[in-house]
């Protein structure tokens, strides 16, 4: 999926399907994201000014509806995509609708039509004014995590397929900036992994990159350290968490002060250690980003 037209690249078949654009705007979509379920492919694509876009295929991506709105997040400019999430209930959006309220809506015939979802995730407004979602599903089991405009990270959960919602808590807070919008949540429905980037304290940490790790569902949550002997400025990672609860990482490295090279890296760890031990990960293997493109 590309940024002004939407594509979808089929690395099995090495083909490339245009997304029809139907009556929703495509001169600026962000943040593409695509869920496979069976020979379902399901893309969800967000525009600059918040209009939330959908589409579907049911040949495993041979041909594809017309690009539709089915819902606005409530910020305009640079944000990430809200998570788009497949159950036995049907499909799922969670975002933050106009008034930085956290709202659930659902589809349950293949993203034909979409409509609110009768329970919703509650909201404390102590939290804060919720600003971006981010999240997956396992089954019955979704987690997301949301970032208030004052830095706080908010996590709810449901058991049974979007139908309930757990308390949302807060488990930890950041200097609010650009960079912390741009988070990611992955697990496998017990081992959850939150990771987020903020401002550093100085020159030679101008941004820090985070991981906070769960192994129970979100009852408690602990902060696992980046890779060890990785100085300078870290943002922007991903995760991926197996169904052993180990994790793969990736996240943007910038050079040290003083440093001749100054092209950014992508650092790469991989846990060896299930995460509810928060133990150190693996060393970093560092590899150039242009040797990458």
């Amino acid at each position: 999926l590309y940024y002004n037209e939407v594509n979808l690249w089929d690395g099995s078949k090495h083909r490339v399907t245009d997304i029809p654009k139907g009556s929703a705007p495509s001169d600026g979509l962000l943040f593409p994201r695509l869920v496979v379920d069976g020979d379902d492919r399901h893309a969800l694509s967000l525009h600059w000014q918040g209009h939330i876009v959908f589409a579907t295929s049911a040949d495993s991506g041979a041909k594809w509806t017309p690009l539709k709105v089915i819902a606005r997040n409530s910020l305009e400019k640079d944000q990430i995509c809200p998570p788009l999430i497949a159950s036995r209930r049907g499909l799922h959006v969670v975002h933050v609708a106009g008034g930085g309220v956290l709202t659930q809506i659902m589809s349950d015939d293949n993203g034909a039509n979409w409509k609110l979802a009768k329970a919703q995730p509650n909201w404390d407004d102590r939290f804060g004014e919720a600003m971006l979602t981010n999240g997956y599903g396992v089954r019955d089991v979704i987690h997301i995590c949301t970032v208030t405009k004052e830095g706080n990270w908010i996590f709810h959960a449901s058991n049974d397929a979007g139908a309930s919602w757990s308390d949302g808590v807060q488990i930890a807070s950041c200097k609010p900036s650009l960079y912390s919008s741009m988070f990611h949540v992955r697990g496998n429905g017990k081992a959850t992994v939150l990771c987020y980037t903020e401002p550093g304290d100085h020159k030679k940490h101008a941004h820090v990159a985070h991981f906070l790790a769960t192994n129970d569902g979100g009852k408690t949550w602990s902060e696992m350290p980046v890779v060890d002997g990785v100085r300078g400025d870290t943002g922007r990672p991903i995760v991926h968490v197996n169904h052993r609860g180990r994790m793969l990482s990736m996240f943007v490295k910038g050079p040290v002060e003083g440093d001749d090279d100054d092209h950014d890296y992508v650092v790469l760890m991989r846990s060896f250690a299930a995460i509810d031990k928060a133990r150190a990960m693996s060393g970093a293997q560092r590899v150039p980003v242009r040797k990458l493109a």
